[in-house]
């Protein structure tokens, strides 16, 4: 793993800050640092800017309204951090796809929810 310990210091801090948000928007950009600081912390510019590229697109979609729950996030972001910071990538991995996952399925029951109506 590529993170240092100030890497990981700091995705606590945002993953602390997403999860103390109370609004929307606070949240939103709360959880695009989080991602972006993740591309970051992997000491890859091409990964760093996929994540920008995605949450430009992605997060105004996810948190435009107080509608959904954040805690399986902040769960998911705590789990992250807690497998970089034991320098375990195979947990990091892990629990990266299953927040994309998790995360992709709510876009996916949005639009079709928009789409019902």
């Amino acid at each position: 793993m590529r993170a240092l310990p100030e890497d990981v210091d700091r995705l606590e801090d945002l993953a602390r800050n997403f999860a103390e948000a109370t609004r929307a928007d606070v949240r939103r950009r709360a959880d695009s640092r989080f991602h972006i600081e993740l591309g970051a912390a992997a000491q890859s510019s091409h990964l760093t800017t996929l994540i920008v590229q995605a949450q430009a697109q992605v997060a105004p979609l996810l948190w435009d309204t107080d509608a959904l729950d954040p805690h399986d996030a902040i769960r998911e972001h705590t789990l992250i951090v807690e497998a970089i910071r034991n320098r375990d990538p195979d947990a990091a991995h892990r629990h990266a796809l299953d927040h994309c996952a998790r995360e992709t399925r709510v876009l996916v029951d949005r639009h079709l929810a928009l789409a019902a109506t």
